[in-house]
């Protein structure tokens, strides 16, 4: 494995948009929720674009690492806008999308960063013929080899609604996080989204509604004494 990836510049932008506090609280009931149904494994996505799926899972990973004595890996599964990929300087290295064509192996596209327990895996090089790797066997057998090795994994997908690959995912996934940014998202976008959702995680009590950036009319500390 190569040098570690340090991420304070992925952690800044992480924490300017959402408060540190609000990942940790997720966290606590995430972590609970894995240790009563062996959940391994969770795919982040949205609707659309631009509702914050990224820095959730993001978020998320960086909470779980610091408070889980295992190994939680980040998969930036988003070839469309690889923000995660992009941030931390793995765009010319392989990844995901070289493990699924069998162009590279699991270690050798694992990265270690400066942060307790936190561990990426990039998109990768997209080939022209990228769709047709994503296929469900592949999956499958890559998230039983992950989870060999890696107390938690989360899969930060693309918008549901404009392209495929997150309906794939979502169906080789424990559960999913479905992220709605409130006052943004329209009602007949995320009904259509959660649909096909849905559709490819037959359990709904796997699928959990994250609603990004709510507006409160009081203070959140005196909100969550109500």
């Amino acid at each position: 494995m190569s040098k570690k990836i340090e991420v304070n510049g992925l952690l800044a932008k992480v924490l300017s948009q959402s408060s540190d506090d609000v990942f940790s609280s997720i966290c606590d009931h995430l972590i609970g929720d894995m240790e009563a149904s062996q959940t391994k494994s969770m795919l982040v996505c949205c609707a659309s674009s631009g509702e914050g799926a990224t820095t959730l899972a993001t978020g998320l990973a960086l909470a779980m690492g610091r408070k889980s004595d295992g190994k939680i890996l980040l998969i930036d599964g988003n070839c469309h806008n690889p923000s995660i990929t992009n941030l931390m300087g793995l765009s010319r290295l392989r990844g995901l999308a070289d493990v699924l064509c069998g162009a590279a192996n699991v270690k050798e596209v694992v990265k270690k960063t400066d942060k307790p327990n936190f561990f990426l895996i990039g998109n990768g090089i997209i080939g022209a013929e990228y769709m047709k790797t994503i296929q469900p066997p592949k999956i499958v057998s890559l998230m039983k080899q992950l989870s060999e090795n890696y107390s938690f994994i989360l899969l930060d997908g693309p918008s549901i609604n404009s392209y495929p690959e997150s309906i794939l995912y979502a169906s080789q996934v424990d559960s999913v996080f479905f992220v709605v940014r409130a006052g943004v998202t329209r009602a007949p976008v995320a009904e259509k989204a959660f649909s096909r959702l849905s559709g490819a995680q037959r359990d709904k009590e796997k699928i959990k509604v994250v609603l990004n950036r709510r507006i409160f009319a009081i203070p959140q500390s005196i909100y969550r004494k109500l």
